[in-house]
């Protein structure tokens, strides 16, 4: 993203600064970087380029190869339809934050993008640039593994129309939704079913081996409060979720995920409170939400409550926070 965007006018060693690391460790695809230093040097190269569909364009353009292990695995994948099944398994191992989902409806098949609330909340224009130039990288990786220009039948966004509308039915050549529940492609029967060129059984199954075990050791080094936060995050609709349904969610009793937590010296009610939190302070660094409105998002019965919550974390009230800040 960084060498695209110097290739667009952007300072190259003033976005490695940003990133906080040195360009041979960007470089290795076991390398990972927090989403708050990645939305930030994304949003320093949208104001540098000036390109509002930058993330579009960097998807249309960045070279196949950056797909890594999981595009190998699609390479040798049998089908598409497998191909993309091994993109939802191992999505992890390219950005955590964006998981996908590939569901068979009456049209064809339906690849969602479904970002982690919790990232999109920190920057949802951050989000927005990443789905996009993921759909436009997809595709790209779509055509190399038919060798056809095979196009979705629709793509939907989760966001607003923009003035650039004939950007995405340029690189997509489809019907394009807007104001979705959620960002997908919808491409027909036959092109799921289609067979990859560059299929190996043999090197598929090697290759498959080695990324469980990657995602294993990711899985590995996040801890037990990370994973029942970002559950909570995932269940709000739009009340926060309790102890039961995040077990539940997690596969385990709340007894169980209780006694888990514990052993991290923590508690649910201690997460949930961690949760609410990172999410007032966000909403808050956003203009444009009222406080009282806060407050509900926030399953708070009135603006006092939401307060004396806020002080008890900040020691200021929001207003107090807002206005420093």
């Amino acid at each position: 993203m960084i060498q695209f965007a110097s290739e667009r006018g952007a300072e190259f060693e003033s976005l490695l600064n940003i990133s906080g690391h040195d360009y041979a460790f960007l470089c290795e695809e076991e390398s990972r970087v927090e989403a708050a230093v990645y939305n930030r040097v994304l949003e320093q190269i949208l104001q540098e380029t000036d390109d509002d569909l930058f993330g579009l364009h960097a998807g249309e353009n960045l070279n196949l190869a950056a797909a890594g292990l999981v595009g190998q695995i699609s390479q040798t994948s049998s089908t598409v339809k497998e191909a993309l099944e091994y993109c939802c398994e191992f999505a992890n191992l390219g950005c955590r934050a964006l998981p996908m989902k590939l569901e068979k409806t009456e049209k064809g098949y339906l690849l969602a993008f479904i970002p982690d609330p919790e990232w999109k909340l920190q920057s949802e224009e951050a989000a927005k640039q990443t789905i996009d130039g993921t759909l436009a990288f997809s595709l790209r990786e779509f055509h190399l593994l038919t060798v056809q220009n095979y196009y979705p039948i629709e793509v939907g966004f989760d966001h607003n129309r923009t003035e650039s509308h004939t950007e995405y039915e340029r690189i997509f050549k489809c019907s394009i939704k807007y104001n979705c529940e959620y960002t997908y492609m919808l491409f027909s029967k036959e092109q799921v079913d289609a067979k990859v060129v560059t299929s190996d059984f043999n090197l598929l199954r090697i290759l498959v081996s080695y990324a469980n075990q990657q995602l294993e050791s990711l899985q590995a080094a996040e801890g037990f409060e990370s994973k029942v936060k970002r559950s909570i995050m995932n269940l709000m609709s739009p009340n926060f979720p309790t102890v039961a349904e995040v077990a539940t969610n997690l596969n385990l009793s709340s007894r169980t995920l209780q006694r888990k937590l514990g052993e991290e010296n923590s508690s649910f009610k201690e997460v949930l409170e961690s949760t609410k939190k990172e999410m007032a302070l966000n909403y808050l660094s956003q203009k444009q939400y009222e406080i009282k409105m806060i407050a509900d998002l926030l399953g708070y019965s009135d603006t006092s409550a939401f307060n004396r919550s806020f002080k008890r974390w900040t020691s200021q009230s929001p207003a107090a926070y807002r206005q420093a800040n």
